[in-house]
């Protein structure tokens, strides 16, 4: 499905799939600071970082790899 939406990118569906996604990392960022305000980041850790790491492995590009590409159980990705 992501290939689609990467083929498509000039068009409407592709703003709609670039808005979306830059929706989500912008509350990843919220997220990340918010778990920051509870408990101190791991030495070396940035907010900024944080956010990207976050964004990265709850992304759809996460499951696709892992679970489509190299054979994990569902289960084992969400784990």
């Amino acid at each position: 499905m992501l290939p689609v939406f990467d083929a498509i990118s000039p068009e409407s569906v592709g703003a709609i799939h670039r808005r979306s996604e830059d929706l989500r990392r912008s509350d990843m960022t919220k997220l990340a600071s918010a778990l920051a305000r509870k408990t101190p980041l791991c030495k070396g850790m940035t907010r900024r970082r944080a956010a990207d790491l976050i964004f990265v492995l709850t992304g759809p590009r996460s499951y696709q790899s892992f679970v489509l590409l190299a054979g994990w159980p569902p289960r084992d990705w969400v784990r």
